[in-house]
């Protein structure tokens, strides 16, 4: 059985892209695979050809940010500033006072209502709970909950006798 190695993704930055470019116009005659050592011998970095060829027909959509290594297209311009203002002026993580963020919640929703905003799928996810118990009450059953996955991630770590329950997995619940 031969073992083969997979060689690691390497992700370029906007800056190592516009210097790859600038090589490339500078000697519009060296190919791909010349370009891929001078990259390995330059930059320490293994490119394929091929990333070589998307890089310099795509060379018109490598953003500003040269830190940038992902290009990210943002849909909806003004929520992302909105989001950004929002950020800036109140902070992150823990530093927010609650009151602020009580404030700031009613706005976040007023401005979040104009924007279309696609893709989101509504969770469709269910469980079934049967409660059985005779008509007087005096004989009761653990309920019984069905489930869509047999093992999921919510009962990890916990034993499911603890639970008072009685569990099942449907993939059609």
């Amino acid at each position: 059985m031969s073992s083969s190695k997979r060689k690691e993704k390497t992700t370029l930055s906007n800056q190592q892209r516009k210097e790859i470019i600038e090589f490339k116009e500078k000697h519009p005659s060296i190919s791909n695979v010349d370009l891929v050592d001078w990259v390995k011998k330059n930059m320490g970095l293994e490119v394929h050809p091929s990333t070589i060829g998307r890089l310099i027909k795509n060379k018109d959509n490598i953003g500003d940010n040269l830190s940038a290594k992902r290009q990210k297209t943002v849909q909806h311009p003004d929520l992302e500033n909105s989001l950004l203002d929002q950020i800036t002026q109140h902070g992150e993580d823990a530093s927010v006072d609650d009151d602020v963020v009580a404030t700031a919640i009613p706005k976040l929703r007023e401005l979040l209502a104009k924007f279309d905003l696609k893709g989101r799928k509504k969770n469709k996810e269910q469980l079934t709970v049967a409660f059985c118990v005779n008509a007087d009450g005096t004989d009761k059953l653990k309920p019984f909950v069905i489930g869509k996955y047999p093992n999921p991630r919510c009962f990890k770590g916990i034993k499911r006798n603890l639970l008072g329950i009685t569990y099942d997995s449907s993939a059609n619940a």
